[in-house]
């Protein structure tokens, strides 16, 4: 998640979070589209993903221009226009050039490994 405006703590919609969660889990089983795995959390909607529990998963983010792709394990789950968000001031994190990217866990255990970045040159884009 990348932090927007303000503190954290008021409101998703200050920040640019891509969803990452057990999905199975009963209190998450009931959200919206734009809540479960592989969503700009509470703002744009996603295909289903397949994000089984207790094994790894791939997340794959890839950013290029103002378009955001989300790929969970080799399924294209997400597709949106970073730039439209921001016109819109849905996030206002987005109206950002560049920042950090942080990992977050809320409830339970939350391991990350493998991260890689990749700075795409002009070949790539």
């Amino acid at each position: 998640a990348a932090r927007g405006e303000g503190d954290s703590a008021v409101g998703a919609t200050k920040l640019a979070e891509v969803q990452l969660q057990d999905d199975s889990y009963p209190p998450f089983a009931r959200q919206a589209a734009e809540f479960k795995t592989g969503a700009l959390f509470a703002v744009a909607t996603t295909r289903q993903a397949t994000a089984p529990t207790e094994q790894w998963n791939d997340c794959e983010l890839e950013v290029i221009g103002p378009t955001l792709r989300v790929t969970i394990n080799g399924v294209l789950v997400n597709s949106l226009r970073l730039d439209e968000l921001a016109a819109a001031d849905r996030i206002p994190a987005l109206r950002r050039a560049s920042g950090r990217i942080g990992f977050q866990g809320w409830l339970g255990n939350c391991r990350f490994r493998n991260i890689r970045l990749k700075e795409l040159d002009s070949a790539d884009k």
